[in-house]
């Protein structure tokens, strides 16, 4: 499974987008990515995680 991910700075922090060829699979505010990336592996197993460009748009 391949997921992109890609950041978003708003008003009140960094938001990072994570999402499959399909759909958006997650979003998360703060700095707490190790705890991103554990519900990730529990959700989808093992995956690659690259980032994209444009995912915000």
């Amino acid at each position: 499974m391949e997921l992109s991910w890609d950041e978003l700075e708003t008003e009140i922090g960094t938001l990072l987008l994570v999402a499959d060829q399909l759909a958006l699979c997650a979003l998360y505010y703060g700095d707490e990515q190790p705890q991103l990336m554990k519900r990730l592996t529990r959700r989808y197993g093992q995956f690659q995680l690259r980032r994209a460009k444009n995912l915000t748009r």
